[in-house]
C-alpha cells in the first residue's frame, strides 16, 4: 500500500468504528443500559481505532511537509484529528473508574 493511501484508509474506518461505536451504545459507559457490545471489546476497538487514525493523521501531515499543503491534505488530517479525539475521549469515557 502506497503511503499516500493510508491517511484515506484511516479515515474511512475511523468513521467506520465511530459509526459502530455510537450505532451500539458503545459510548456510554453506564452498565444499567443493555449494552451490545462487551465492555472490554469497546474498550479495544477506541484504542485501535485511536492509534489508527493517529497514525494516519502523523502520514498526512509527513506527506503535507514533503510536497506542500493542499486541501485536500488538510481536511483528511482535520478529520483524523478529529476522529483520534473522540476515540481517546470515548476510550477515557469507558474505563471503569
Amino acid at each position: 500500500m502506497k503511503n499516500l493511501q493510508f491517511p484515506w484508509l484511516a479515515l474511512g474506518l475511523g468513521l467506520l468504528f465511530a459509526l459502530i461505536l455510537l450505532q451500539t451504545g458503545g459510548h456510554v459507559p453506564d452498565s444499567d443500559s443493555k449494552q451490545v457490545l462487551p465492555l472490554l471489546f469497546r474498550l479495544l476497538m477506541s484504542e485501535f481505532a485511536f492509534l489508527l487514525t493517529l497514525a494516519g493523521l502523523f502520514v498526512s501531515v509527513r506527506k503535507m511537509f514533503a510536497h506542500g499543503p493542499s486541501f485536500t491534505g488538510i481536511a483528511v488530517a482535520t478529520g483524523c484529528l478529529m476522529l483520534a479525539g473522540f476515540f481517546f475521549y470515548v476510550g477515557l469515557l469507558l474505563w471503569p473508574g
